[in-house]
């Protein structure tokens, strides 16, 4: 133990996973918990955004900013941003059966 009587902490100034840590992606999006590791790569993984933007619809929570700084607030506007892309692919599909549907009629 140093002087300080405080433990001594490993050093972490190393780039990557080198244990090979296992996560997954969650739908909260106030804790991130990623399968990427690069936390800056999650902001353009659609794939992941477009998912976890579904779970969080389907759970009743519309994403949206909420004035977060640093990377939380870039993830939250990442998340906006899908939730409204989403929305709006959705009215434009609903549109196209409406005219369909009318002109089936």
């Amino acid at each position: 133990m140093p002087a300080s009587g405080l433990p001594e902490l490993p050093d972490i100034s190393y780039v990557g996973n080198p244990i090979g840590l296992k996560i997954s992606c969650s739908p909260l999006p106030r804790f991130p918990v990623l399968k990427v590791r690069d936390s800056e790569s999650i902001l353009r993984n659609k794939q992941c955004l477009r998912e976890t933007v579904q779970r969080l619809i389907r759970r009743g929570i519309v994403p949206q900013e909420d004035g977060w700084n640093g990377w939380l607030g870039r993830y939250q506007k990442a998340l906006g941003d899908t939730a409204a892309t989403l929305e709006r692919r959705h009215l434009a599909k609903e549109a196209e059966r409406a005219k369909t549907r009318d002109r089936d009629r």
